[in-house]
Parts: C-alpha cells; sequence; structure tokens
C-alpha cells in the first residue's frame, strides 16, 4: 500500500504522484493529507477534462482546508474549482467560485 502519513514521509511531493496514488490517498484518514490529495486531484482531473470529478474533488479539498484553517491552501483548491468550471464552460459558476479564492 503506498498511503504513508505526511509525518512518516516528510514531505510528499503531491505533483508527481499519479492520478491513481492521489486517490489513494484521499482516503487518508489525515485531514491535511486528504486536502492536499484532494486539491492536487481537482488540478490533475481538470487537466485531463473529467470537470465535473475536479470540480468535486477542489469543493472538498477546499472545505477541509477550511476546518484545518489553511487559508491560502482553501483559495488554492477553490482556484482549481473555478477553473474547472470555466473550463466546462459554466462561465458564471467559474467566476463565482474564483472571486471566493
Amino acid at each position: 500500500m503506498y498511503i504513508l502519513t505526511l509525518k512518516q514521509r516528510g514531505l510528499v511531493e503531491f505533483s508527481e504522484m499519479t492520478i491513481e496514488q492521489l486517490w489513494e490517498l484521499a482516503d487518508s484518514e489525515e485531514k491535511e493529507e486528504r486536502a492536499f490529495s484532494l486539491t492536487w486531484l481537482s488540478l490533475r482531473l481538470g487537466e485531463v477534462g473529467d470537470f465535473a470529478a475536479a470540480i468535486s474533488t477542489g469543493i472538498s479539498g477546499a472545505e477541509l482546508f477550511n476546518e484545518i484553517g489553511n487559508e491560502y491552501m482553501e483559495a488554492a483548491a477553490q482556484y482549481y474549482t473555478g477553473l474547472s468550471h470555466y473550463n466546462a464552460g459554466d462561465f458564471q459558476s467559474g467566476v463565482e467560485v474564483s472571486e471566493k479564492a
């Protein structure tokens, strides 16, 4: 199994993980790890055109970052969510979500 906590790994390079690895980490019991993996999933899924999944993972990542008080990453997750709305052709939602960021 690939999942190791942030503490066990020291530093997690989410940018180098595959989509499958990110999905696996999305089930982590640690909120911060889940939030980062969901946010990276939002970015990656948007890049491959799976906008519905990118939006839902971005929203979940933003909510988790809000819960743990990481406003910077909450804004990043909202930005990726807005970008996916925009790329899916839902411009109004894209603007609304991006304004939150």
